[in-house]
């Protein structure tokens, strides 16, 4: 697979991980408003703060798609 593949993926890949934690935000902030208890408004709260980190770094993305680094 070639370099400029394999970035196109990964970024795909990324993009719907995201997606499915903007879903369970969504689906949080409904059964808070609904419900006015706390347990969405925690789901909610505990998606963004994992959506945080489905941002690679460079180092994390080299590693992921077995990139030499350069020098």
């Amino acid at each position: 697979m070639s370099i400029s593949n394999a970035i196109n993926q990964y970024e795909m890949w990324s993009a719907i991980r995201l997606l499915v934690l903007q879903l369970a935000v969504l689906l949080g902030l409904v059964v808070y408003y609904l419900t006015l208890g706390n347990i969405g408004s925690l789901c909610a709260l505990i998606a963004l703060t994992a959506s945080v980190f489905c941002l690679p770094g460079e180092k994390r993305l080299r590693e992921d798609l077995n990139i030499p680094t350069e020098k």
